[in-house]
């Protein structure tokens, strides 16, 4: 009988032990949960009786199908769709939005293009659903998500900067008639270059230049900054502190807050040479830089 007690309580701590374990790993089944969309639109779209591959193919934007120019931004979002699920793998915050804003854009593209297509629409929902339940845990911010967020938006402006060329080439001089000009000149356009070898002579087509450059600019400016920034001010940070020597938290002290009890404990346990961290909140660390110099301090609450 008490074999079989102990075989009982033995597997309810595995199955407890084991929940326990899925449960921290719950952000890689929602990121394959996400991921299941794009296999959804690529199963959809080459299910169709079009070949997306004939896109490298065009040399002139009359040869190109209309239904297939309908499909080839169905096919970027399961691309992108791809891509932020990798950050959701970090349980990166960028990603996370990028995730959910995906979502709402294949759930009403997918309702408005493919309205057929209603498991995909309702996996759409069933996923958006499943991102805000979980918003809370998705909480980091890495260099990794930020290359990503940048990735996305630069290839999503050089498609739309590319077909638009195409679509606009009656509007430039010489005219723009093959997809690889088309990209050229997007290349040239988001980068300011402007060499001045194509010019927009019409009104769409220096709008549309307009367009092209200043999303250029902030594009960059803002991938720039999502991953360079942190780089440069780790970099910046250890030029003015110099290369900090990190506390060895073991066998030590911990004094909370700034009394004069925890004062006196402090100058006491210098005076011995024992390790201290000192964890003061925001407020008292400003007022307080002289004493805590030379100390190891986390600020927070205790």
């Amino acid at each position: 009988m008490k074999k079989h007690v102990s075989l009982i309580r033995w597997m309810g701590q595995t199955i407890r032990r084991f929940t326990k374990w899925l449960y921290t790993l719950r952000h890689i089944f929602v990121a394959l949960f996400v991921l299941g969309n794009s296999g959804l639109i690529f199963h959809t779209i080459y299910g169709l009786p079009i070949n997306l591959w004939t896109l490298f193919n065009v040399s002139d934007y009359d040869q190109i199908n209309a239904s297939f120019l309908t499909n080839a931004p169905y096919f970027m979002l399961g691309v992108f769709i791809v891509m932020s699920s990798v950050g959701l793998f970090f349980r990166a915050r960028i990603s996370w939005m990028i995730s959910f804003t995906l979502m709402l854009i294949n759930i009403f593209y997918t309702a408005h293009i493919h309205p057929q297509q209603t498991h995909n629409i309702h996996y759409g929902i069933a996923s958006l659903i499943l991102l805000f339940m979980v918003r809370k845990y998705f909480s980091k911010s890495s260099v990794a998500a930020g290359s990503i967020f940048a990735l996305i938006s630069v290839i999503t402006l050089l498609l739309t900067s590319t077909y638009g060329a195409l679509y606009f080439g009656d509007g430039f001089n010489p005219k723009i008639t093959s997809l690889l000009t088309a990209f050229y000149y997007a290349i040239e356009t988001m980068s300011t270059v402007g060499y001045g070898d194509i010019v927009p002579i019409s009104e769409p087509a220096r709008l549309f230049t307009i367009s092209v450059i200043v999303s250029g600019i902030t594009v960059f400016a803002t991938s720039a900054t999502s991953v360079l920034g942190p780089v440069v001010h780790s970099g910046f940070e250890r030029l003015v502190k110099g290369n900090s020597k990190k506390m060895d938290r073991t066998n030590h002290f911990i004094i909370c807050g700034l009394s004069s009890l925890a004062i006196n404990t402090i100058k006491q346990l210098t005076e011995r040479k024992q390790p201290i961290t000192v964890i003061v909140s925001p407020r008292i660390q400003q007022a307080a830089k002289d004493q805590l110099e030379g100390l190891d301090v986390v600020i927070g609450d205790w």
